[in-house]
């Protein structure tokens, strides 16, 4: 069986699974590096998208595979904000960084996706803002239609309207939705601005414009923050998710881009051994199997780093609003360059030097996700 780094989950699923894109065909693309950046680099690729989507992300991977430390590939994945503003304030997120305060131009925003989406699988924009009220949502929408890319999101669903819930169901291809409790009180109380009657009208509005001819809903999760507070009512929030049609759920404790942790924050961090947890681990595993709900949580049994390594100096961009890139979208190092993006950008010197110092279990010592240790599950499948 086959696996492949999730980036809107920060974990490891199957080929198969529907969060992703199917393995190439080897007895149609080689697999060996070499004949796959010729094929990539031919007048057919350069001709058919298709082609040269799926020709790129053959290479990404056996890059990857063989930790080459200078890519002839693209990014496969691409992260971009154009802002990071959010219309909640979530008890657990600390205050945006400085850049969240920035606004990309139009012109720098589509230029820079013009490069960045061609050869790219999967876009996801927004990702530390609220995409919902993001400035030009609908035409980078449109945009990567264009590009043939498929458009993840990370949404609190909150802003949603009419004429974006028929943007939404005909532009995007997979969404998670932030939902922490089932609890109506509790989801007031943590998310700040928003409420849990809201986000159900909103996913009624999303099932309306899906009923329209040619279009259907997306496949949609949920993201949850796992907090002290809120572990015990997990099971309840899996039966909420089966009843609403979601399929899986992708539940983490607090990840943040700064060492510094609030009191607040500090006070709702638990450890994956605690027996509370262990228990809440295995009654969500019996119910998301029960229920078909794919699942994404820190098991805590599993050993920690072993199997797959973060593969995103070889397969990842994250562009900033202020311009800067990184393979990272929880990196603060800027590592690959700023706009205007200049011809071998992806082989700056020093993601060359990354590269090349990246081993087979390698945790980047940047990362900030509280959970990226080698546990999360999927079924069949675990994390780095």
């Amino acid at each position: 069986m086959s696996y492949r780094y999730d980036f809107l989950v920060h974990a490891t699923v199957r080929e198969e699974d529907d969060w992703g894109f199917p393995e190439p065909d080897a007895t149609r693309v080689p697999t060996d590096v070499a004949a796959l950046s010729k094929l990539r680099d031919s007048a057919a690729c350069a001709q058919d998208l298709a082609a040269l989507k799926l020709t790129n992300y053959a290479l990404a991977v056996s890059e990857a595979q063989v930790r080459s430390s200078h890519c002839t590939a693209m990014p496969i994945s691409v992260q971009a904000s154009r802002d990071e503003h959010c219309n909640l304030a979530c008890t657990y997120c600390r205050s945006s960084p400085p850049e969240s305060y920035a606004l990309m131009s139009w012109s720098d925003w589509e230029s820079a996706l013009e490069v960045l989406l061609p050869p790219a699988i999967e876009f996801l924009p927004f990702c530390w803002g609220e995409p919902l009220i993001a400035p030009g949502l609908r035409e980078t929408l449109e945009l990567a239609a264009r590009n043939r890319v498929t458009v993840s999101l990370i949404t609190n669903l909150q802003a949603m309207t009419s004429e974006l819930a028929e943007s939404f169901v005909r532009f995007v291809g997979r969404a998670l939705i932030s939902v922490d409790t089932a609890d109506p009180a509790a989801f007031q109380r943590i998310r700040r601005g928003g409420s849990l009657a809201a986000l159900e009208r909103n996913l009624d509005a999303l099932d309306d414009a899906a009923a329209r001819p040619g279009l259907s809903r997306p496949w949609l999760g949920v993201s949850a923050v796992m907090m002290r507070s809120t572990i015990g009512g997990l099971p309840r929030l899996i039966r909420w998710m089966s009843t609403r049609g979601l399929r899986g759920l992708c539940a983490k404790r607090i990840i943040l881009r700064s060492h510094e942790l609030q009191k607040s924050q500090q006070d709702e961090l638990f450890a994956f051994s605690s027996r509370e947890y262990r228990e809440v681990y295995r009654e969500c595993h019996s119910l998301c199997r029960s229920l078909g709900i794919a699942l994404s949580m820190c098991d805590p049994d599993r050993p920690v780093g072993i199997h797959t390594s973060c593969p995103a100096p070889w397969q990842h961009i994250y562009l900033s609003p202020s311009g800067h890139m990184s393979v990272c979208n929880f990196s603060r190092l800027r590592t690959v360059g700023a706009l205007p993006l200049c011809e071998g950008y992806y082989n700056s010197e020093q993601i060359v030097a990354m590269r090349r110092s990246w081993a087979v279990g390698h945790r980047c010592p940047e990362c900030q996700s509280s959970d990226c240790d080698g546990r999360n599950e999927f079924p069949g499948a675990r994390g780095y």
